[in-house]
């Protein structure tokens, strides 16, 4: 039987320019703590490939014949390719920590957050593999489509493509913070699904500020860097200012890596707030 009360009442706003302002001030409040979940992990990872690289050049060396160098140079290309599919799970596992952490108010420990977020990694390797050749196919043959029809066809076509890949880029947007907080696998996409049905506009919409936002700061770092450099005349001159461009640089880098990453948190927050009354402090036990 349908709720009534539920039904007549009327659609709460997503707040979509709100949630991207909030991610942008809990990244600057809190870069410490965020550059901390960031590169814990990145340094586990360089650490790890260091060794693996160590490992199968020993065994190359050993063995040095041409079977035994394709192997180890098969071996090391899927291995930095499951190493960086785990880090990126362990990284954005421990961002979701620390933003519903800091909702909450509480002390963010990254060190205590880890077994979670290590416990995401098959999870998000699963729904990963099931999901990217299927968005991947669909956006191929649309594009496809397109480039074998006539100009106008292949423009709307391509346009088509742009508009069909937001609008499920929208509605399975959330898969990852699903993954995380609910510790869910496949089912993960129905949930995003169900979460982000009625708002997938809104979402778009925070898809493209973001990429306006990188952008914009892209542009203007580059117009800054580059001023100094038309009134250099040597080569040293031109090392050092080169140096200290990409020093510059490394902080607004960092920041647009952690905002859709934090924007996208703070919109499964909402949506599961706004459709069924769960907020941080529920969320939050999953990683005490």
């Amino acid at each position: 039987m349908t709720d009534t009360t539920t039904a007549a009442m009327p659609r709460q706003s997503l707040g979509v320019i709100g949630l991207l302002a909030e991610s942008i001030g809990l990244i600057f409040r809190h870069f410490f703590n965020y550059l901390l979940a960031l590169m814990i992990p990145a340094g586990l990872f360089v650490g790890l490939m260091a060794a693996t690289f160590g490992a199968v050049g020993n065994a190359i060396s050993a063995l040095n014949t041409p079977a035994a160098v394709d192997a180890g140079v098969f071996g090391v290309i899927v291995g930095v390719a499951v190493a960086g599919m785990v880090l990126f799970a362990v990284v954005y596992a421990l961002i979701v920590a620390v933003t519903v952490k800091i909702k909450r108010g509480e002390r963010v420990a990254i060190i205590a957050s880890m077994p979670r977020a290590m416990g995401a990694v098959l999870r998000l390797s699963l729904v990963g593999l099931c999901f990217i050749p299927i968005y991947v196919l669909l956006i191929a043959t649309v594009a496809g489509v397109g480039s074998v029809a006539g100009n106008a066809a292949g423009a709307i076509a391509v346009l088509a493509a742009v508009v069909f890949g937001l609008w499920v880029s929208a509605r399975l947007g959330l898969i990852l913070p699903t993954v995380v907080a609910e510790r869910i696998g496949i089912s993960a996409l129905g949930r995003s699904w169900h979460l982000t049905g009625g708002y997938v506009w809104p979402i778009i919409g925070g898809y493209l500020l973001l990429s306006f936002l990188s952008i914009a700061t892209q542009v203007i770092l580059s117009l800054l860097l580059s001023i100094p450099l038309i009134f250099v005349g040597d080569a040293q001159s031109l090392g050092v200012f080169s140096i200290a461009g990409w020093l510059l640089s490394v902080i607004p880098s960092l920041i647009l890596t952690l905002l859709p990453l934090v924007f996208l948190t703070l919109v499964y927050l909402r949506l599961r707030e706004i459709k069924e009354g769960t907020g941080a402090e529920d969320i939050a036990r999953i990683f005490e």
